[in-house]
């Protein structure tokens, strides 16, 4: 089978040295960071494994240059670099996703964040293929393999890692990997509509990522608190004297959420429910997460004011009103606006993003 990546421009594999250092990259996991929940946003972390600006920049220098026969240190000519320093877009076989464009519209994400995707290789699609749709904590394992393999993110400040990514905008983004992997229609997801207002009208629609755009659409009764200088929600309680800062919880802090939930399956501890659904939209940062300031944080609630529990989980019902899961179609004979959910009994499902769906004549 081909590589999916020869279609797109892709460059071709990269020099010994090189490739150690994209190994070596790939296997940072920047989890060891101190936290202080109650003061996360004035921590200044000196553990950070991410790379910086100034390091990326040297890491390209370092990749290029060598010591030539007569020992002068010299850069070598056609080495590809490890990543631009201009763009993400500019490097072979990368694309760059606007931030307007996704679900979330851009809205909690450093100004100035850049995404880029490029498209599975056959490599990550046999790990996609092991997916288990019976088991929602693998199925979710393999939507994160997926964004770590084929996302880069950059903020302005140069301290990035898909985990930052949030999870209102994973599907869409696996979604567009999927659009990039098989660019010339190897694995058409396609869906059914029938319209309700006996116009008798019907249609199989080729599902494309343009119909996830709205995907999250927040109601005003959420957006009020929006505050765009912190790409959070805050509220000041006069009757409380004191500031309500909710974040929009990223792909690393889910992840630990649920390792914490996976846990106290097997453990068989106390699982307290209640917390757990909370938890995530007080983490401005999951780099700071660490058994026990979270703890210290599940105990913190049990002082709650009533007021302020109150108006935390009702906030957080009315966020998760505004993620939509279903698809809207207009009807072409009645302008009607027809609905379904995105996954349909007998239509396809998550794992068909990256197996086939079509035809098997389509792939050779």
């Amino acid at each position: 089978m081909d590589n999916p990546n020869s279609k797109n421009g892709n460059i071709g594999k990269p020099d010994e040295d090189l490739q150690k250092v994209i190994e070596l990259k790939e296997k940072q996991n920047p989890e060891n960071f101190t936290q202080n929940i109650e003061n996360n946003d004035n921590i200044e972390n000196q553990n950070s494994q991410e790379m910086t600006i100034d390091q990326r920049h040297q890491l390209n220098v370092d990749q290029r240059q060598h010591t030539n026969s007569d020992g002068k240190l010299v850069m070598r000519s056609g080495v590809d670099p490890f990543e631009s320093e201009i763009h993400g877009a500019n490097d072979a076989g990368w694309k760059n996703i606007p931030l307007f464009t996704l679900p979330s519209k851009g809205m909690f994400y450093q100004d100035g964040t850049e995404i880029t995707i490029r498209s599975a290789t056959v490599a990550e699609i046999r790990q996609w293929s092991t997916i288990d749709e019976g088991d929602f904590l693998d199925m979710d394992d393999k939507l994160n393999f997926i964004i770590e393999k084929c996302l880069r993110i950059k903020s302005s400040d140069g301290i990035s890692s898909w985990k930052d990514i949030k999870e209102l905008d994973r599907f869409y983004l696996v979604f567009r990997i999927h659009e990039l992997t098989f660019p010339n229609g190897e694995n058409k997801l396609n869906v059914n509509f029938a319209c309700t207002q006996q116009c008798g009208y019907e249609a199989r629609v080729h599902l494309t990522s343009a119909y996830l755009n709205n995907m999250v659409q927040l109601r005003d009764s959420v957006l009020r608190y929006y505050n765009s200088e912190t790409k959070c929600f805050s509220k000041y309680s006069d009757k409380l004297q004191e500031d309500i800062i909710l974040h929009v919880p990223s792909i690393g802090t889910m992840m630990y959420i649920k390792k914490q939930y996976r846990e106290s399956k097997e453990t068989g501890k106390n699982l307290d429910a209640s917390f757990l659904r909370l938890a995530p939209f007080f983490v401005s940062d999951w780099r700071k997460l660490k058994p026990e300031t979270f703890e210290q944080l599940r105990h913190k609630t049990y002082q709650w004011n009533q007021n302020k529990f109150l108006f935390i989980s009702g906030f957080i019902d009315e966020f998760k009103k505004g993620i939509n899961t279903t698809i809207e179609h207009k009807c072409e004979r009645c302008d009607a606006v027809l609905e379904r959910p995105l996954f349909f009994r007998g239509e396809f499902t998550i794992k068909d993003l990256f197996t086939v769906s079509s035809s098997f004549d389509d792939l050779v």
